[in-house]
């Protein structure tokens, strides 16, 4: 069965101090892979998807802007996990 391709918006505590620990978790690993993140931190974002590519061996794309995230067609679904007031618009236009 092929994996489920999800992206990260979002690469603050939550992502780093949780999410990213789950990668190689085999619950999450034989489910699906995380193909990009989008961060409007440079170094947040390219240290997240350097986490994602050494988690899983393959390229991570990594983006400033979410609306640029979500024309990546690759991308099935969207871990949100920006602040709170962003969750709403983000949650519809994923």
């Amino acid at each position: 069965m092929p994996k489920i391709r999800v992206a990260i918006d979002g690469c603050g505590a939550l992502t780093r101090e949780t999410i990213l620990h789950h990668l190689d978790q085999p619950d999450f690993r034989g489910l699906a892979e995380v193909v990009a993140v989008c961060d409007v931190d440079t170094r947040r974002r390219n240290e997240s998807a350097d986490r994602v590519k050494k988690a899983g061996g393959k390229e991570c794309a990594a983006y400033k802007d979410f609306r640029q995230l979500l024309e990546n067609k690759e991308i099935q679904g969207v871990i949100v996990a920006t602040p709170d007031h962003w969750h709403a618009l983000m949650t519809i236009l994923a």
